[in-house]
């Protein structure tokens, strides 16, 4: 039963993150305090989720999924922002930033949005460590 109550726990707080940031994001708004709280709730969310699920490998694999997918879309971001590679705006860019909506209170500080993107791959790279890392000690 609490297997379920963390990924569910974890479903609703992903969901709530996305919900709570993606109007600002896809509006173009500057960033509020109110993005920046909700960055730092989903940043504690995980980091409790992984200190209370270290001895889970199946809650620890969707905790490296989520996050290695979020650090594999900052990352390729990241790459077309500074390499100033023009893309049509389509679906593909959609999904990358999709991934990112959560940290949209990074924006707050970093108000590049290419300075953005690095310190999203940054966080979402300590948490991808985190996630393998923990996993792989537990056989």
């Amino acid at each position: 039963m609490k297997k379920v109550l963390w990924i569910m726990g974890a479903i609703l707080v992903v969901a709530a993150a996305y919900t709570l940031s993606l109007f600002d994001v896809s509006m173009g708004n500057p960033a509020t305090i109110y993005n920046v709280m909700t960055t730092l709730c989903y940043i504690a969310f995980w980091a409790l989720y992984l200190v209370f699920n270290k001895t889970g490998r199946k809650r620890l694999t969707f905790s490296c999924v989520l996050s290695g997918i979020t650090f594999v879309c900052s990352c390729a971001i990241t790459y077309i922002n500074f390499a100033k590679i023009v893309l049509r705006p389509g679906n593909f860019v959609l999904m990358l930033t999709f991934f990112s909506t959560p940290f949209y209170g990074v924006h707050f500080l970093a108000h590049n949005l290419a300075w953005f993107n690095v310190v999203v791959t940054l966080i979402s790279c300590v948490w991808f460590g985190f996630s393998v890392f923990l996993r792989k000690r537990k056989k």
